[in-house]
């Protein structure tokens, strides 16, 4: 379960600011249901707050019918841009 949300707090970022870099600072959930071996799952995420290089996330895994399984708050640390090529 903790596999399944850990990523998908990253990608939220990604998709809503088209960048790479960041690194998982904490994560914090509840697992309500653990679903069983096999059983489809639906995993979604989405970006609540950026401050400075941190950002937040929301993700949540949900049974195919749409029960909450679990749920975390993420934050992630954008990594600093490498420096560019050096000056001829």
């Amino acid at each position: 379960i903790w596999a399944a949300l850990d990523c998908p707090g990253f990608f939220a970022w990604v998709v809503r600011e088209g960048r790479h870099g960041a690194l998982l600072g904490t994560m914090t959930g509840e697992v309500l249901r653990r679903p069983r071996a096999g059983e489809p799952c639906i995993v979604t995420a989405w970006p609540l707050e950026r401050s400075g290089r941190k950002e937040t996330a929301g993700v949540a895994l949900f049974s195919a019918e749409g029960e909450l399984l679990a749920r975390a708050h993420q934050v992630w640390i954008v990594m600093s841009a490498p420096p560019g090529p050096a000056a001829a």
